[in-house]
């Protein structure tokens, strides 16, 4: 039986809604209500902080990751005993780790960008 692209599509994306919607019509009641209540989020410049602060940490978790492939590479690269194939491995694990890097640093530099640009929209 083959399944038509589209009515998988279809398919994800109601399965991706329904349960949400639910989830978004329950209402607290109980002691729950009070902890919502006095939730510490009051505006959007603390959900806006929170962001900030994930993405920072998914920043430094990625360069960890990358530093750790470029060490793999270098380790590859030392110990290939002049091997062609091993020297060629290394060489595309460390291309591929520096890509990553720059990828990386120009998706943080543009998000600067637009950040700046949201902020001075209004002043001329």
């Amino acid at each position: 039986m083959k399944i038509n692209t589209r009515t998988l599509m279809i398919v994800v994306a109601l399965v991706a809604v329904f349960p949400a919607t639910s989830v978004l019509a329950i209402q607290a009641e109980g002691p729950e209500a009070a902890d919502i209540l006095n939730s510490p989020v009051t505006d959007f410049t603390t959900i806006q902080q929170i962001f900030i602060n994930i993405i920072g940490w998914i920043y430094t978790i990625f360069f960890v990751v990358a530093l750790l492939f470029i060490l793999v590479a270098a380790y590859n690269f030392v110990t290939s005993s002049g091997s062609e194939d091993k020297v060629s491995l290394a060489k595309k694990q460390l291309k591929y780790a520096v890509i990553a890097i720059v990828v990386a640093l120009v998706a943080s530099g543009v998000s600067v960008v637009i950040e700046r640009f949201l902020l001075t929209r209004g002043r001329f």
